[in-house]
């Protein structure tokens, strides 16, 4: 006890001695920038978070958005690739005819078989001659009948090259129109900015013209054969109505180019008229529409007209056709009129 007094009272009186200058001693711990660590992690981890909410919100509301856009971008892609396709083709098949050498060996055969009736035309024609020579109009018409035969061969054995140098002919006023018309039309810069509807409607227009300009161009090569037959029947007597079918025709076809022409001439000065107005954009598909149902009326009209006239010229023809059809009145009028024109040729 004696010990542990002895060294507390040192203490105390030692703190006593040095109370008076504690004061000049402080410690200071500055823990501000701990705290202004841990806040400012606190607000970026807060800021990321609301940013991640952000973008997962923005994506999960704009994938479906992206996924039209995407579908929308490459249908639009799709449909004027397919346009351009359409373009080029019409473009081909209306400022071109075909080439008539495609069809060269089916000439040949054709004209052959026409050539073996010549010896029996000019047996006819002598015939006619001989046995009806005391007649001045039977004389005539023998006259008429050697002339219309030596035109025949002429035009029979000439007939692919008259026919080619009347496509020609055709083609080259076509393409001349084309380089100082309309050209732009057929170039893919007219589908720059237009929408899905417009692209539509020229898929629509163009498929349309497309279509009669094909049946055309198939028309015009069938013509190769077809126009030595034309040739042969109009100048064979008692067959030239048969040949003017023929040539009405052919002639039809060729015509719907020149009109078809016409009228992309007629839409680009429109086009010029109606520069800045809204809808502008389905004046072209307007005009490949009209393109299509004018060539449409040409092909329906030269078919009817053919057909009525072989129907006028073979009454026989008519009353069977009536018959199958079940037009007992048509049946009854061909009959009529086969019965007034068999006495004749009687």
């Amino acid at each position: 006890m004696v010990k542990w007094f002895e060294w507390f009272l040192p203490a105390i009186l030692l703190v006593s001695l040095l109370a008076p200058y504690s004061y000049a001693i402080t410690v200071r711990i500055d823990v501000s920038g701990i705290i202004n660590a841990v806040n400012g992690n606190t607000q970026s981890t807060q800021q990321a978070q609301e940013d991640t909410r952000d973008t997962l919100n923005a994506s999960l509301l704009g994938l479906p958005l992206g996924m039209f856009g995407l579908f929308t971008n490459s249908m639009k892609g799709s449909v004027k690739g397919f346009n351009i396709s359409l373009l080029d083709l019409t473009r081909e098949l209306l400022s071109a005819n075909p080439d008539p050498q495609l069809m060269f060996g089916w000439w040949q055969s054709i004209t052959i078989i026409i050539s073996s009736f010549y010896l029996l035309i000019f047996l006819l024609i002598g015939f006619n001659f001989l046995i009806n020579g005391h007649s001045i109009v039977k004389r005539e018409q023998s006259k008429e009948w050697l002339k219309n035969a030596v035109i025949m061969i002429i035009g029979v054995s000439t007939s692919f090259y008259l026919y080619q140098l009347i496509l020609g002919l055709g083609s080259g006023i076509t393409k001349f129109l084309w380089t100082t018309g309309f050209e732009q039309f057929f170039s893919a810069t007219i589908f720059d900015g237009t929408g899905m509807l417009t692209l539509l409607s020229f898929m629509l227009s163009i498929t349309l013209a497309l279509v009669t300009l094909f049946f055309r161009y198939l028309f015009l090569l069938v013509g190769v054969v077809l126009f030595p037959i034309g040739i042969f029947l109009y100048l064979t007597p008692k067959f030239e109505n048969w040949g003017k079918i023929i040539f009405n025709f052919i002639g039809i076809m060729l015509a719907i180019q020149f009109v078809d022409v016409i009228v992309l001439v007629a839409t680009q000065q429109a086009l010029t008229q109606l520069v800045g107005n809204a809808g502008i954009g389905f004046i072209l598909p307007l005009g490949f529409l009209i393109v299509a149902i004018i060539n449409s009326v040409m092909m329906v009209y030269s078919i009817l007209k053919s057909a009525l006239a072989i129907a006028n010229n073979a009454p026989i023809i008519n009353m069977a056709v009536s018959a199958a059809t079940g037009n007992i009145v048509g049946a009854v009028g061909s009959a009529k009129q086969a019965g007034e024109v068999s006495p004749n040729v009687l």
